[in-house]
């Protein structure tokens, strides 16, 4: 049985079972609602009121204090009752009174802020940032990840619950169902179910495989903000603005305990670890653990100057941590109560706390407005020292929740920006997959402007991605083979794409749509560049050559031979004079590009070359190849003069084929992917190797600088493409 009681325990709704419910009043029965076949009927004392079959008993419930309050109703039962419900009226009327007023804040800042944001968007002319998950329409108020650290969930203002894929951010389900913003989300520990608290004042149960409403339970008389599921996954507490905390029976959905001890807003609750007690932060300022069992208060603690908004239990139990409106976190001993740190640095209202998987960390994350400028915050703190480690720049407002992954790797956080944001924990990197391939990506390229991303891939597609959003645009179809390269035309209005199928096929880049498919390579075609008037094409195949293709007529120009095994990269020179091309067998020659003579051919021990590419300045090339050295193989990045044909500099740090190389557009750094899954960063002047960047679980067999050099794409056999942060 289930049971929606006022806040002065007279009236209440009570649910019989499925097919009626009643009024009670001072344990008096004054009405009854139930159901038949065709409709509910409503029966008091000879008045009738009818209701559709399914409506909610929450709305009877109201309609029956309506026809209550109206004075057309029977003078004499009015009489009757008017004593006992008049307090109860008064309090329903203030109550509505102040949540309109809340209403028109909530609607005057909201307004504010679309206001402010759309400014700051046209003066800086910057979009979202490309490492979001976007979906929302509203201010995100929680994040949840899955058990197994494949699925995030998120719920917002905007009344939805959105299931993401966390490896390539694709939002996979919108839930709906809540009347009003969703506080919190939660995953069941076995991770088949979803919990969702809303300002509706009701806790919502999610199929999470299927995205179904399985049951929605009305208990609290005011907003829920916070949903936690015990450890064994047999019950659920909710705090809420009744300033009260609930135990559920998971199952049924029956109300186990109703805690009382707050005078405040119950903003968050944690269950610990073993199950055994309950920790719940109000705006009384207090921190209170209880007896989940009992429902006993065992401790308050007490040391907080303003609303705490989160508490979150340290892995092994022994700790809790608490963020308050007043800037800070506090380390308490759960046994003792004692207060054992305090954690200083916040320049906003503390949001939200989460312990790392381990216990050796604590993430936070705040905001607020400053001089009338929002503002957000992540920091990562050490759990033992309480100093802080890093700080996370990428939201634009209050990071109303942070969440671990369970394998400790990457942070999530949500954001009143209407953002969720993936973080690798480790670099505070933001990292963004992008998953639409069903099988290995061959190679990557950004559109000149920046706002888009191709990849070509081994299931014969190409897609265009939306770098801003990440969202796949369009899916190219027309190879029957891998395709092994992609390519933009300098003005961006068309793709080029080599594949296996021995064609190349020019596209559309706006519509889609296939313009010209080029024959005249006999074997597999492994690169394609434009040259930089995007007049021409030039693609290296395994037939040992390179081609010089018009790239309006589609028509040959030169066919170049030199080559004595399979050609697999192709670069034009910055100034569209020379073409350089890379071989299996040691081989890079450059050419002439007018006239197609074979100006110089680079020797070194290489074994075979995979990758070359000219820097912005045309003075140097590098080349990715693996070495034969003493009966071993060896994998290096070469750089040369592309005057003299001398190699420069040899760069050892992969310890597989250097797939892919590929100059920062300043010319100051290189990228490299390789066969060993990673992809290093070097100083192209030192030399140096600055970062290994790690992440994609199979060989890396492309990557591209964003024109600004502000991100790096790389695609993988693992069939994602990945977005770093190069800054």
């Amino acid at each position: 049985m289930s049971e929606e009681q006022n806040n002065d325990g007279k009236a209440k709704v009570s649910v019989i079972t499925d097919a009626d419910c009643e009024l009670i009043l001072d344990d008096e029965i004054i009405a009854t609602v139930q159901k038949d076949k065709t409709k509910q009927v409503f029966v008091e004392r000879g008045e009738h009121l009818f209701f559709a079959r399914s409506t909610e008993f929450m709305q009877i419930k109201e309609e029956i204090e309506k026809t209550i309050d109206d004075l057309s109703f029977k003078y004499s039962l009015r009489i009757k009752i008017e004593d006992k419900l008049q307090p109860l009226r008064e309090e329903i009327r203030k109550k509505e009174e102040e949540e309109q007023r809340l209403r028109e804040e909530e609607e005057r800042i909201r307004k504010e802020e679309k206001i402010k944001q759309a400014v700051r968007r046209l003066v800086r002319n910057q979009p979202a940032h490309p490492k979001t998950l976007t979906g929302h329409s509203d201010n995100v108020k929680s994040v949840s990840w899955s058990p197994d650290g494949k699925y995030l969930a998120s719920g917002a203002e905007d009344e939805t619950v959105i299931i993401w894929d966390a490896k390539s951010g694709e939002k996979l389900q919108t839930l709906e169902g809540h009347s009003w913003s969703v506080y919190s989300v939660c995953w069941s520990p076995d991770g088949k179910y979803l919990a969702s608290g809303a300002k509706d004042g009701s806790v919502i149960i999610w199929d999470a495989k299927s995205g179904q409403r399985l049951k929605t339970w009305i208990g609290h008389s005011w907003s829920v903000y916070s949903v936690c599921w015990s450890p064994d996954g047999k019950y659920l507490a909710s705090g809420a603005g009744d300033k009260t905390v609930k135990i559920w029976d998971a199952k049924s959905g029956e109300i186990l305990n109703s805690l009382k001890g707050h005078s405040g807003i119950v903003n968050s609750v944690s269950w610990s670890p073993d199950g055994r007690y309950l920790a719940s932060g109000s705006e009384d300022k207090t921190v209170i653990i209880w007896d989940a069992k009992s429902g006993e208060i065992l401790k308050s603690l007490e040391g907080h100057s303003n609303f705490v908004r989160s508490v979150s239990w340290s892995p092994d139990g022994k700790y809790l941590a608490s963020g308050s409106d007043d800037y800070t976190l506090i380390i308490w001993d759960a046994k003792s109560g004692q207060k054992l740190k305090t954690l200083e640095g916040h320049s906003y209202d503390v949001w939200s706390v989460c312990w790392s998987p381990d216990g050796k960390y604590l993430a936070s994350g705040a905001g607020g407005w400053v001089d009338l400028e929002r503002l957000g915050e992540l920091f990562i703190w050490d759990a033992n020292s309480g100093k802080r480690l890093k700080t996370f720049e990428g939201h634009s407002y209050c990071v109303n929740s942070v969440c671990w992954s369970p394998d400790g790797k990457y942070l999530a956080s949500g954001s009143s920006d209407q953002t969720v944001i993936i973080w690798d924990a480790n670099s505070g990197k933001r990292l963004k997959t992008l998953g639409g391939h069903s099988s290995g990506v061959r190679s990557v390229c950004w559109s000149p402007d920046g706002k888009y991303l191709a990849s070509g891939s081994s299931d014969k597609t190409v897609i265009i991605w939306d770098a801003n959003s990440v969202a796949k645009l369009k899916t190219l179809e027309g190879h029957s083979d891998n395709v092994e390269s992609v390519s933009w035309s300098p003005d961006g209005k068309y793709l080029a794409s080599g594949s296996e199928d021995k064609t190349i096929v020019i596209w559309d880049a706006i519509s889609g749509a296939k313009l010209k498919t080029l024959k005249g390579h006999y074997r597999r075609v492994y690169s394609v560049s434009w040259s930089p008037d995007g007049k021409y094409l030039a693609s290296g195949a395994d037939d040992e050559t390179v081609i010089i293709w018009d790239a309006n007529s589609g028509e040959i120009i030169k066919t170049l031979e030199g080559h004595f095994h399979y050609v697999r990269s192709v670069c034009w020179s910055p100034d569209g004079k020379y073409l350089a091309s890379g071989a299996h067998y040691a081989s890079i020659i450059i050419w002439d590009a007018k006239s197609g003579e074979k100006l110089k051919s680079l020797e070194g021990d290489s074994w075979y070359v995979k990758s070359v590419c000219w820097s912005p300045d045309g003075k140097y090339l590098a080349s990715g190849a693996k070495d034969l050295v003493d009966k071993e193989y060896v994998n290096e990045l070469f750089i040369w003069d592309a005057n003299s044909g001398q190699i420069l500099q040899a760069l050892e740090g992969h310890s597989n084929d250097v797939t892919s190389v590929c100059w920062s557009p300043d010319g100051k750094y290189l990228a490299s992917g390789s066969a060993d899954y990673t992809i290093i960063i070097w100083d192209a002047n030192s030399r140096a190797k600055l970062q290994t960047l790690k992440g994609h679980s199979h060989h890396v067999t492309s990557v591209s600088w964003s024109p600004d050099g502000r991100y790096l794409a790389s695609g993988s056999a693992d069939t994602t493409v990945k977005i770093w942060d190069a800054e």
